[in-house]
């Protein structure tokens, strides 16, 4: 993924190297590198975030990612590893950061699979929790 990351060899994984993996992902994203960050996935890389539509390719990654640290401002991300298998990486993360339309103080956290080819990421699973700062839970089922 990022350059500072190493590729591992066979295509499989171990530990330490996922988790130094997503170690420099998450600088990458927290520096807003925005070339890392996109280089990190292949060309053709499919990635389903949330709610939102199918997201194909690259280029369209980067647009997504551009877009979305558009509007939040002083994001810091935390990512943790918490299995491998082979080329699946399967993390979690936290962040936090001010969103540039209402100026609400935003957190969030998901879960995230990578599905990693020749060092990069092909597919990106994310399922996640968004809401302000201090809110109480988003989903109505209580």
């Amino acid at each position: 993924m990022p350059d500072d990351a190493s590729t591992p060899t066979g295509g499989t994984y171990t530990f330490d190297e996922a988790k130094a993996l997503v170690k420099a992902v998450e600088d990458a994203i927290n520096r807003k590198d925005i070339d890392a960050v996109a280089n990190a996935y292949t060309e053709d890389a499919v990635a389903h975030f949330g709610d939102f539509p199918e997201i194909r390719g690259r280029d369209a990654i980067r647009d997504f990612m551009a877009t979305r640290w558009k509007r939040q401002q002083n994001y810091q991300l935390r990512k943790t590893l918490h299995a491998v298998m082979g080329n699946v990486i399967a993390g979690t993360w936290e962040g936090g950061w001010t969103d540039s339309e209402t100026g609400n103080r935003m957190v969030g956290f998901g879960t995230e699979i990578w599905y990693m080819e020749g060092g990069k990421c092909a597919r990106w699973e994310a399922a996640f929790n968004i809401r302000e700062e201090g809110a109480g839970p988003s989903l109505a089922i209580l």
